[in-house]
């Protein structure tokens, strides 16, 4: 049989044009829409409480092969804030950091136009678990976290339910608040065996 006569050529051949038909099929120039993340860094001591949007929807336009390049690397739309803010911001094109060798253009963010943002100094604050009657939580007294304009005004956290028996039961974060330490408590029911 000749089929298999020179084959290590004949697999050669067919890696060669499979890239040449690659290189052909990507080097046309497109307009794409793509999904980037946003991406917040804010100093130490503050806490983002809210946003309105994680993802931005962008025109861009380039090279099929550099566009595929590009969204390999992750792009991500980079906010910075630096002190408290509870307003909103209008996303800016010049925040998506594109390598300069590559040659794609950002034609336009297509949505969202404003991003609300809620980013304030966190305080952290020892408060009392409420239970009700004939029922006690273990610890009694846990730590949260969150915005000092929320925590400040917190005298006691509630378990997001009660369980029938003797169990454990997750803390119901107020918004603003974004952690309790620990995160659960035992509840126990007067009466029962523990």
């Amino acid at each position: 049989m000749r089929i298999f006569h020179n084959l290590p050529l004949k697999i050669l051949s067919l890696i060669i044009a499979a890239g040449i038909w690659f290189y052909a099929s990507t080097d046309v120039k497109v307009v794409e829409t793509v999904e980037i993340p946003v991406e917040f860094s804010m100093p130490d001591g503050f806490v983002l409480l809210s946003v309105t949007s994680q993802k931005l929807l962008v025109e861009i336009e380039g090279k099929k092969r550099e566009i595929m390049f590009f969204l390999r690397r992750n792009p991500v739309y980079r906010v910075k804030i630096e002190r408290g803010i509870k307003d909103y911001i209008t996303p800016d094109r010049d925040n998506i950091k594109i390598p300069g060798w590559l040659n794609i253009k950002i034609r336009k963010i297509i949505s969202p136009s404003r991003i609300y943002i809620w980013c304030e100094r966190e305080k952290e604050r020892s408060v009392k678990v409420w239970t009700p009657v004939g029922v006690r939580a273990v610890p009694d007294i846990v730590k949260i976290k969150g915005a000092a304009s929320v925590v400040s005004r917190i005298s006691f956290i509630r378990p997001s339910s009660i369980p029938k028996e003797d169990g454990y039961a997750k803390l119901r974060l107020p918004e603003g608040v974004v952690e309790s330490i620990p995160p659960e408590v035992k509840i126990i029911h007067e009466g029962s065996r523990h």
